[in-house]
């Protein structure tokens, strides 16, 4: 788990997939041509039992004219928000990121240090697909080290970032 999971969690909302035509392209470049309406029947009817009634009810909608026809909404949106997100999205426009930790000064001493940034626009929606800390000192307007999604943030350590 990376140090900006809980932030991303807070600040967006995932995107599903929500039609038939998408979670059987999600199933067919997941398993490939051949398996895929086996292993799309077996997570539909949550049973590997192929002869069961569930799988066969389930392996029915793939086949022959069935496949090009739409299916019930709202069980392939039931279906697709079982499945991991393929997005997310900021949940408003506007996020409060705060990164506290510890930062040795030019002298050797030790700080504690807690800052406030607030994220909008396009940054945000940046830092929702790809969380990076030079999201969070670009906006500060202060480069305080480099760092990774993993690690520290550079001269700052210990960090835990939060979002309001």
């Amino acid at each position: 788990m990376g140090k900006f999971d809980d932030v991303i969690a807070k600040i967006s909302t995932p995107v599903h997939l929500k039609d038939k035509a998408d979670i059987i392209e999600h199933f067919k470049d997941q398993y490939g041509a051949k398996r895929w309406e086996s292993e799309a029947a077996m997570y539909i009817s949550g049973t590997t039992d192929k002869r069961s009634r569930a799988y066969k009810s389930a392996r029915r909608d793939f086949e022959g004219d069935r496949l090009g026809k739409p299916g019930k909404t709202g069980r392939y949106e039931s279906i697709g928000r079982r499945l991991p997100p393929i997005d997310r999205v900021p949940s408003s426009n506007m996020a409060i990121i705060t990164v506290t930790g510890k930062q040795q000064n030019s002298n050797g001493t030790i700080r504690n240090r807690r800052i406030n940034v607030t994220l909008q626009g396009q940054a945000l929606r940046d830092f929702v697909h790809k969380p990076e800390w030079r999201y969070i000192w670009d906006e500060f307007g202060t480069d305080l080290g480099g760092g990774d999604e993993e690690g520290d943030s550079g001269t700052m350590y210990d960090t835990v970032v939060s979002a309001a």
